[in-house]
């Protein structure tokens, strides 16, 4: 499962997180646990997030296209231990991909990694300019042909 984990005014129990709310935390007692992150609305272009880890975590996070980590793998971060056992040092990446991501498994740092001040990252404008002179491009280029 993934909890939440909150911390206090003197940030007693994750010191220097970037947020006061809290840390996610993902945890799992069986090998058949899963840690998911779901999100029916979807991201498109990628997380960014804060991370505080002992010991380093290989594919940490992935990122499908499918709700509960299935459909098309889109992405995959490692992690590099950044802190002490007090989770005391927090450190921001990204984990970017192409498509739209439904689910993320935190299996891969479970029970290690705490997360904090997640957030979806924008498709760029300039992505988005780009695509759109595209089509405009092939709307001109049709409409000549015609005449």
């Amino acid at each position: 499962g993934v909890s939440g984990l909150s911390n206090d005014a003197n940030f007693t129990y994750y010191s220097n997180a970037p947020s006061m709310q809290g840390v996610a935390y993902a945890h799992t007692f069986l090998p058949e646990d899963k840690a998911l992150m779901n999100v029916a609305t979807g991201v498109q272009g990628g997380l960014s997030f804060f991370y505080s880890s002992p010991s380093a975590a290989a594919g940490a996070i992935k990122a499908y296209s499918g709700l509960d980590g299935t459909g098309e793998l889109l992405a995959t971060i490692d992690l590099a231990a950044n802190s002490s056992l007090a989770y005391d040092n927090w450190t921001k990446v990204g984990l970017t991909f192409s498509g739209t991501a439904l689910s993320f498994d935190l299996g891969g740092g479970a029970n290690l990694v705490a997360l904090d001040d997640i957030h979806p990252v924008p498709v760029p404008p300039a992505a988005l300019l780009f695509g759109s002179a595209l089509l405009g491009m092939a709307g001109l280029r049709r409409k000549s042909m015609r005449d």
